[in-house]
């Protein structure tokens, strides 16, 4: 039986511990025969520690772990000593960011006996870079993960702390230019990708391949990849829940592929995490975005009332530039991973939404929560009651249910935004119903505020915020909102209604087969 490395970000281990290791070493080529300095960022449970783990037990020349994988016989396997730091597992949060430095540089020094004279973490690092090169004659590998840890971990809690950490930061950074004689090899990687002033003003020799087409699945599993290596775990599960291994695969695609790094939309990923989880649970479920919700993300969208993330526009310039001074929320939305590139589109823009279901149902789900104050479980119990009344057509307990949602907002909460909490509320919760709908449809003559299909029926919803239920009746009529289902061949209904502050929530509705 395969064993699934969930949580092993250590090469050797999973080498030592025969564990599935789907094989990325040939992405690795490029980097070490092209420029020395690079800059990779990627979602959280990525990979990205994996892979510098991989690097570090390239240029340590430990050859053994690479049996059998495509670099094993391509490369000198040359010794060098390698520095490898990681910000998530400093302890900047109770020793502070300068003394989490400096404990990590004396821990890697005492790794090759070398005793840091230095003071303070600036010159320490530039001095453990060049004792290392005399003491071994060899040029230095430089390998650090997770970079922005200490400004991210404060994002939305207290930006003067992260604006605090990122001069730090940038100190601790400047020394790298310098240091270029002793160095061999230098990769950063991280979440976000801050702009050039903020951290990097005085390392502007990196490379950026974070959107590079080449290393687009550096990270994360290709269609390919999850066949090649996880094909006979697939076809058990397909079977032991009635599916054909192409019902299952393209069930699995639907649920956790779709992430992709780079400008040409192609290719597609499968965040490793989730896909492991899933083999090895045999169970479709959230687990990447259950892993860590992005609460100050949740606060930013439920205070623009920005519930309608999939199918936007992005500009290059946009998506790569993280400005800790001006945060805009849909940059950290993409390079979190909650929204990926969908198409490139002329000038530099790029059409973007939910890589797959798994983030588009949790990211819903959380900004609904968000929005009702109440705890997720009990939200989603409404929405799939909603689904069932739809399902069987019982309009009256779904306009019950929908009420309930509404029900649930603090009063004074829902009169200060009213009308904001109606359009996002309505749509959020249309969006996460299990049936097929379209929410906000573009028609010759207006925009359909819904259309959900059943099995059975096909309902055609127009809200109105105090005005009346036949108005909102009359306007489906009018444009003629049912022509383009008119030949499904499922019973059409047309549901009108009017939301006002005084019943906080639908005052009246009226559905009508008189299309």
């Amino acid at each position: 039986m395969q064993r699934y490395p969930i949580g092993i970000q250590t090469f050797s281990d999973l080498r030592k511990g025969d564990y599935v290791y789907v094989d990325k070493t040939e992405y690795i080529m490029p980097l070490l025969e092209g420029s020395k300095y690079y800059f990779l960022s990627r979602p959280r449970r990525f990979g990205k520690s994996l892979l510098l783990s991989t690097l570090s037990d390239i240029f340590k020349g430990n050859k053994h772990y690479f049996k059998d994988l495509w670099i094993e016989n391509k490369i000198d396997w040359a010794t060098h000593p390698v520095i490898h730091l990681s910000f998530s597992s400093m302890a900047h949060r109770t020793i502070g960011l300068e003394a989490g430095i400096k404990q990590a540089l004396i821990f890697q020094a005492k790794q090759y006996d070398i005793e840091l004279k230095s003071e303070d973490y600036i010159s320490g690092f530039k001095e453990l870079m060049v004792s290392l090169y005399e003491k071994t004659q060899m040029q230095v590998v430089v390998l650090i993960d997770e970079y922005d840890t200490p400004v991210v971990d404060y994002l939305g809690e207290d930006m003067t702390k992260a604006q605090q950490n990122r001069e730090i930061l940038r100190g601790f950074y400047s020394v790298v230019k310098d240091a270029d004689p002793y160095i061999r090899f230098f990769f950063l990687t991280g979440i976000s990708r801050f702009t050039k002033m903020s951290i990097f003003s005085t390392l502007n020799n990196i490379n950026d391949i974070s959107m590079d087409a080449e290393f687009g699945a550096i990270c994360g599993y290709t269609q390919n990849e999850l066949l090649t290596y996880f094909s006979p775990r697939i076809a058990e599960i397909g079977k032991s829940v009635n599916l054909s291994m192409d019902s299952c695969v393209e069930k699995i695609t639907k649920m956790y592929n779709g992430f992709c790094f780079s400008h040409d939309g192609e290719p597609k990923v499968y965040s490793p995490y989730s896909t492991l989880l899933f083999l090895q649970k045999k169970r479709f479920s959230n687990y990447w975005f259950s892993s860590g919700s992005p609460v100050f993300l949740i606060k930013m969208l439920n205070q623009e009332f920005d519930y309608d993330l999939d199918d936007t526009i992005m500009s290059e310039l946009g998506m790569e530039n993280f400005n800790l001074d001006n945060i805009n929320y849909r940059t950290v939305l993409f390079q979190t991973g909650f929204l990926t590139i969908k198409e490139p589109l002329e000038n530099n823009n790029f059409r973007v939404g939910y890589p797959n279901q798994e983030v588009r149902e949790s990211t819903l789900g959380f900004i609904l929560d968000g929005y009702l104050n109440q705890p997720q479980a009990e939200a989603a119990l409404l929405i799939l009651d909603i689904q069932t009344q739809l399902t069987e057509g019982k309009m009256e307990k779904v306009m019950q249910g929908i009420h309930q949602l509404f029900s649930q907002i603090p009063n004074e909460l829902f009169r200060q935004h009213y009308e904001n909490f109606y359009h996002a509320i309505i749509f959020t919760s249309f969006k996460l119903l299990g049936c097929r709908i379209q929410c906000e449809v573009s028609h010759a003559k207006g925009r359909i505020d819904a259309v959900v299909q059943t099995p059975q029926y096909i309902y055609i919803f127009e809200f109105k915020v105090d005005s009346s239920a036949d108005a909102a009746l009359k306007q489906i009529r009018e444009n003629n909102y049912a022509t383009p289902y008119l030949h499904l061949g499922k019973k059409i209904m047309l549901v009108g209604a009017n939301f006002t502050a005084n019943a906080r929530g639908i005052q009246e509705w009226k559905m009508s087969s008189d299309v």
